[in-house]
Protein backbone atom coordinates (compact mmCIF):
# COMPACT_ATOMS: atom_id res chain seq x y z
CA UNK A 1 0.00 0.00 0.00
CA UNK A 2 1.44 3.30 -0.95
CA UNK A 3 0.54 5.70 2.07
CA UNK A 4 0.87 6.88 5.42
CA UNK A 5 0.52 5.30 8.97
CA UNK A 6 0.00 8.49 11.03
CA UNK A 7 -0.04 8.73 15.14
CA UNK A 8 -0.93 12.15 17.07
CA UNK A 9 0.71 11.72 20.48
CA UNK A 10 1.12 14.53 23.63
CA UNK A 11 3.70 15.41 25.15
CA UNK A 12 4.07 12.89 27.14
CA UNK A 13 4.20 9.94 23.83
CA UNK A 14 0.85 8.59 24.40
CA UNK A 15 -0.92 8.17 21.27
CA UNK A 16 -3.81 10.01 20.88
CA UNK A 17 -5.10 8.46 17.74
CA UNK A 18 -3.88 6.48 14.92
CA UNK A 19 -4.97 5.87 11.20
CA UNK A 20 -4.10 5.11 7.99
CA UNK A 21 -4.16 7.58 5.18
CA UNK A 22 -3.50 7.67 1.41
CA UNK A 23 -0.99 9.63 -0.45
CA UNK A 24 -2.70 12.58 -0.17
CA UNK A 25 -2.77 12.33 3.58
CA UNK A 26 -0.41 14.94 4.51
CA UNK A 27 -2.62 17.64 2.88
CA UNK A 28 -3.80 18.67 6.10
CA UNK A 29 -1.06 18.99 8.74
CA UNK A 30 1.23 20.46 5.43
CA UNK A 31 -1.38 23.41 4.69
CA UNK A 32 -1.35 23.99 8.88
CA UNK A 33 2.54 23.89 8.34
CA UNK A 34 2.27 26.66 5.00
CA UNK A 35 0.26 28.67 7.67
CA UNK A 36 2.77 28.61 10.38
CA UNK A 37 0.08 27.13 12.82
CA UNK A 38 2.63 23.82 12.46
CA UNK A 39 6.64 22.99 12.76
CA UNK A 40 8.35 20.30 11.16
CA UNK A 41 10.05 18.28 13.26
CA UNK A 42 11.98 15.74 10.79
CA UNK A 43 10.46 15.01 6.89
CA UNK A 44 11.64 11.74 4.36
CA UNK A 45 8.57 9.27 5.55
CA UNK A 46 10.94 7.90 8.53
CA UNK A 47 8.84 9.34 10.27
CA UNK A 48 7.94 12.98 8.89
CA UNK A 49 6.65 14.85 11.88
CA UNK A 50 5.08 17.89 12.86
CA UNK A 51 4.01 19.96 16.54
CA UNK A 52 1.40 21.90 16.67
CA UNK A 53 -1.01 22.98 19.22
CA UNK A 54 -3.84 21.25 19.98
CA UNK A 55 -6.46 23.54 19.46
CA UNK A 56 -5.61 22.88 15.79
CA UNK A 57 -6.37 19.14 16.21
CA UNK A 58 -8.73 18.29 18.75
CA UNK A 59 -11.99 19.71 17.39
CA UNK A 60 -11.63 16.59 15.01
CA UNK A 61 -10.07 13.77 17.56
CA UNK A 62 -13.45 14.83 19.66
CA UNK A 63 -15.71 13.80 17.69
CA UNK A 64 -13.71 10.75 16.57
CA UNK A 65 -12.80 12.32 12.95
CA UNK A 66 -9.50 12.60 11.20
CA UNK A 67 -7.82 15.88 10.78
CA UNK A 68 -7.54 14.94 7.23
CA UNK A 69 -11.27 13.93 6.53
CA UNK A 70 -13.92 15.60 5.14
CA UNK A 71 -17.12 14.77 6.60
CA UNK A 72 -17.74 13.24 10.35
CA UNK A 73 -18.39 9.51 10.03
CA UNK A 74 -17.25 7.50 12.94
CA UNK A 75 -13.61 6.08 11.57
CA UNK A 76 -13.32 3.95 14.32
CA UNK A 77 -14.30 1.09 12.33
CA UNK A 78 -11.89 1.50 9.45
CA UNK A 79 -8.95 1.17 11.28
CA UNK A 80 -8.48 4.61 12.78
CA UNK A 81 -8.35 4.46 16.97
CA UNK A 82 -9.28 7.26 19.20
CA UNK A 83 -8.20 7.53 22.81
CA UNK A 84 -10.77 9.01 23.70
CA UNK A 85 -9.78 9.48 27.93
CA UNK A 86 -6.63 11.23 27.03
CA UNK A 87 -7.86 13.40 24.09
CA UNK A 88 -10.54 14.53 27.13
CA UNK A 89 -7.26 15.85 29.37
CA UNK A 90 -5.70 17.56 26.52
CA UNK A 91 -5.34 21.58 27.12
CA UNK A 92 -5.93 23.40 23.63
CA UNK A 93 -2.62 24.66 24.28
CA UNK A 94 -1.26 21.50 24.68
CA UNK A 95 1.56 20.63 21.92
CA UNK A 96 1.02 17.57 20.18
CA UNK A 97 3.19 15.66 17.85
CA UNK A 98 1.54 14.57 14.10
CA UNK A 99 3.78 11.50 12.96
CA UNK A 100 3.65 9.77 9.43
CA UNK A 101 5.40 6.82 8.73
CA UNK A 102 5.70 6.14 4.84
CA UNK A 103 4.19 2.81 3.87
CA UNK A 104 5.66 2.46 0.53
Amino acid sequence: MLGWQILITNQHDVVLASWTASLGGLEWVESMFDRGYAEMISEGGYPTSYKLKAKHVLPFLRVGQRPSSADLSDLQGNGATFNNVEIATCGEEDVLVFEAWDQS
